[in-house]
């Protein structure tokens, strides 16, 4: 009697967790580009206007960034890491082909992205958008090398 007590339990625990889980992985995913974002309007000369705007555009393509590419390329190189040993070349070279269709996609968004704003704002406030942005993945990128979770 236990153990059939126990196992629907545990699978309800279980399928909890991952849902969880999951919902974590989303919020962390909108608390970044939360704070990428208003980092860029943070170090660029916006008006109110413009922000709305950037925040449109950029926020959008923030999401197909992540939510189209960055996950399909990640699930895939998962797959790849974890059958590694079991798939055939032919297996291989057809996820290859799908990462580098994937990082061509991510270039092309980034072009809209780009294309986008230039249409609705100056190309000054553009740049100043971009370099913040890069300015941002630095910071990032160097706060994670050091360990630091801020």
């Amino acid at each position: 009697m236990k153990t059939l007590l126990i196992n629907p339990l545990f699978i309800f625990i279980f399928l909890l967790s991952v849902t969880l889980s999951a919902q974590a992985r989303g919020r962390s995913f909108e608390r970044i580009k939360a704070h990428k974002m208003t980092y860029i309007v943070e170090n660029s000369s916006l008006s109110p206007e413009e922000e709305t705007l950037f925040w449109e555009i950029f926020g959008a393509s923030e999401d197909t960034l992540y939510k189209i590419i960055y996950r399909k390329k990640k699930a895939i190189k998962s797959h790849l890491k974890e059958n590694f040993s079991s798939l055939t070349s032919e297996e291989i070279k057809a996820k290859i082909e799908r990462l580098d269709q994937l990082e061509n996609e991510k270039v092309q968004a980034i072009i809209n992205r780009n294309k986008a704003l230039l249409n609705k704002l100056p190309s000054k406030k553009v740049l100043e958008i971009l370099t913040a942005s890069d300015q941002f993945s630095k910071e990032m990128y160097h706060r994670r090398k050091k360990g630091d979770k801020k």
